[in-house]
């Protein structure tokens, strides 16, 4: 496969993927809304292994922004429709971290036919009670040192902001993919970090049960961004 990244020309609005790691493609969707794929990194090390196409949401990274300015789950599932094929991917390993779980949730409960494997990290199932960490960004995290200060530093300056905003004031209260998660047919891994305080526990446990065949991984003294508090562990 080519290993440079790849913008994808959706009749003059461009979507790209920076792209990292050998071996078969995985297709990656970073969180937000509004984050570029270069901030899952190499995933802990999995680029070892693996081709992270790592996918800039609309308006992230060098993404162009949308004419019409919507940023919601229906047009993310569009835009991946695009992106895999593009790549010629016919069944994809998809892989979905926090908001990115959401979409990949979606897309695989709609197209099972394109999805042979899908990840769902950090993922929270629905969007309405309501909570937000006690500690602000802090809480992202088991362990609150200069590399979890340095990634969430990044992390934010990157972010497109009118996509989160977008998001917030329109669709984030009617998110709820549980009624999608029985129709997924993907061999399916769920993974959260014991301290994740969006996810973690019985939202996890529910997740992986609702989905057939499903397999859940509880990864210790991990946050939300596992692959940053235990590297290793969330690799293997």
């Amino acid at each position: 496969m080519d290993r440079r990244d790849s913008d994808i020309d959706l009749g003059g609005r461009l979507i790209s993927i920076s792209r990292i790691g050998v071996g078969a493609p995985i297709l990656c969707l970073p969180g937000g809304p509004g984050f570029p794929g270069n901030h899952l990194g190499d995933l802990g090390g999995l680029a070892a292994d693996w081709t992270l196409e790592r996918i800039d949401w609309r308006g992230a990274g060098r993404s162009d922004p949308p004419a019409d300015g919507r940023f919601g789950v229906d047009d993310y599932v569009a835009d991946l429709t695009h992106v895999q094929d593009h790549l010629g991917i016919e069944r994809a390993v998809l892989f979905g971290h926090s908001f990115g779980g959401i979409v990949a949730a979606t897309y695989a409960a709609r197209f099972p036919q394109r999805v042979n494997t899908l990840v769902l990290d950090g993922t929270p199932d629905r969007l309405t009670d309501g909570r937000a960490p006690a500690n602000g960004v802090r809480s992202y995290f088991a362990r609150w040192d200069d590399d979890a200060r340095e990634y969430i530093e990044h992390t934010m300056s990157t972010l497109f902001e009118p996509a989160a905003v977008w998001f917030t004031e329109h669709e984030s209260v009617s998110v709820d993919i549980n009624p999608e998660l029985g129709k997924i047919t993907a061999r399916t891994l769920v993974v959260t970090g014991d301290q994740d305080w969006a996810v973690g526990g019985a939202r996890g446990r529910a997740m992986a049960s609702a989905i057939p065949g499903a397999e859940l991984v509880v990864i210790a003294d991990a946050g939300h961004f596992a692959w940053i508090d235990q590297p290793r562990r969330f690799a293997a």
